[in-house]
This record gives C-alpha cells, structure tokens and sequence, in this order.
C-alpha cells in the first residue's frame, strides 16, 4: 500500500497494489511529482479556499449553500438533457 495523505501537500489518497516493485515506482513518482509541483499544490489549495469562501458569501445572501447551488444545476443540466432528447411535437 502506497498512503499519499499529506496535510502539507493536500493529498488525501492511499492506493493499494498486488506486488511491492508496483507500489515503490507508484510512489517515486508521487515523491517526483511532489519534488516538481509542491509550492504549485500548495498554490492551489490555497486558490480553492478563497473561491469556496467567495461563494459561500455570495450564495449566503440568498439563504444558500454551495449543495444547494450544485444540487440545482445538476437538476437543470438534466432538464436540459431532456428537452433535447425528446421530439417537439
């Protein structure tokens, strides 16, 4: 097993493999990817925080959350899907 949960970095997974010279290589490439991209990560958690945050002000306003708003545009993407399948009459 391979754990890649890192507060530091953002990484929340762990991945399971059949044999030990899959789960080493699986891990040298995180560790590299990590090497390579770490501050960018770290960027980018960051960039997500304040987004969520500005939606959660703009969407308060209204009496919403964020699960509402996503809620109702999965209903309108599938009421979209709908009229376009069937035939006007």
């Amino acid at each position: 097993m391979v754990d890649c949960r890192s507060k530091q970095w953002g990484l929340t997974h762990r991945k399971n493999f059949n044999n030990e010279k899959d789960a080493i290589e699986y891990s040298q490439k995180v560790d590299a990817d990590i090497k390579a991209n770490g501050q960018a990560i770290a960027n980018n958690l960051i960039y997500q925080d304040k987004d969520v945050a500005k939606w959660n002000v703009v969407l308060k306003v209204h009496g919403k959350t964020i699960d509402d708003a996503v809620g109702f545009y999965v209903r309108h993407i599938e009421e979209e899907i709908k009229k376009a399948v069937i035939p006007t009459i």
